[in-house]
């Protein structure tokens, strides 16, 4: 696997990150260790993970992964989102919701948005930071993080003197690493001028999408985590639109490539990796099959690096072929 090196940290993990937001949500307890597993033995070493996720649930669950393993490999966490107060009924119901959503999956995407509101967000004051962090660290079952991010903040009212001082103690005390900002480019873009403090990592969406949004800012020398790769694409039926899209299939004849369904996905992927530069690529995957795919696009793309600009390129400019909506999972 290839390795991401962030000098000004001392760290070294794998250019394709776990990423762990369906974790005890979309997938259960004994899916998400195997995939885990799995991912390990193939050679990811980065794993990411929020407080919020699966409700409250997921960080158990990559605690229960890790325990044997944290010092081979890295993890992310972030606060400012916490799950919901009642848990103990959502255990109940979610392993039922999946039985429902495998069978009918249309239902996912209309049920999630509105799950999503029952969650408390912009916490960032200094007994809930303290707070987060330390349930974080119970669940890992781990006494540090390797990263400590911001989970979708929007203001720099957020940023006080208070919260900067502990995020500054908690790295003096050895319970994270570094500390960081998880949230959407154009927010980043805004926010990192006005810091004394500057954060050691950042977190956005980066994909054959939204490129060109990404290269309007310099943000090749910052410690990056980078995000929905398909950019928010939904199901089989989309990848099918742009496997019959003229400029697509244009494309493909003229670079002796194949169109599929298989093929594209792949390269959707592979334009996602090669715009993130000395950064980490986070993947959902929960297969065995699926998580071998993306490893061999990382290490042994299909593409060459001219051929992943024009498709790049052309994704861009024909960004009106599909009909999908940009969904955040960071």
């Amino acid at each position: 696997m290839k390795t991401v090196e962030w000098d000004s940290l001392n760290i070294s993990t794998s250019k394709l990150g776990f990423g762990c937001a369906s974790v005890m949500g979309r997938v259960g307890k004994k899916k998400s260790l195997y995939a885990m597993q799995m991912a390990y033995e193939l050679g990811v070493r980065h794993f990411d993970i929020a407080r919020s996720y699966g409700y409250g649930e997921a960080e158990d669950v990559l605690g229960r992964f890790v325990k044997q393993k944290r010092d081979k490999l890295t993890i992310t966490t972030k606060f400012g989102i916490n799950p919901p107060k009642n848990q103990k009924i959502l255990s109940v119901v979610k392993p039922i919701a999946r039985v429902v959503f495998e069978k009918f999956p249309a239902l996912r995407s209309k049920i999630s948005h509105k799950t999503d509101r029952i969650l408390p967000t912009g916490l960032f004051s200094k007994d809930n930071v303290k707070k987060s962090l330390n349930d974080s660290l119970r669940a890992l079952k781990t006494d540090y993080v390797d990263f400590f991010m911001l989970h979708d903040c929007y203001s720099k009212d957020i940023f006080s003197d208070e919260l900067l001082t502990l995020l500054e103690l908690f790295i003096q005390e050895g319970k994270i690493r570094a500390w960081g900002v998880a949230t959407d480019l154009r927010t980043i873009e805004k926010l990192l001028p006005i810091f004394e403090v500057k954060p050691k990592i950042i977190q956005y969406e980066n994909n054959v999408w939204n490129s060109k949004e990404v290269s309007n800012i310099d943000l090749s020398n910052m410690n990056s985590i980078l995000h929905s790769p398909f950019g928010g694409l939904e199901g089989n039926s989309t990848i099918d639109q742009l496997c019959n899209s003229s400029p697509i299939i244009e494309w493909g004849k003229k670079e002796n490539l194949e169109i599929s369904h298989q093929k594209l996905s792949r390269y959707i992927l592979e334009g996602a990796i090669s715009l993130s530069n000395n950064s980490v690529v986070l993947c959902s995957m929960f297969s065995k099959n699926h998580i071998s795919q993306n490893i061999e696009a990382v290490n042994n793309p299909d593409l060459t690096s001219a051929q992943c600009h024009e498709f790049i390129n052309i994704c861009n400019v024909n960004k009106k072929l599909v009909n999908f909506k940009l969904m955040e999972e960071d």
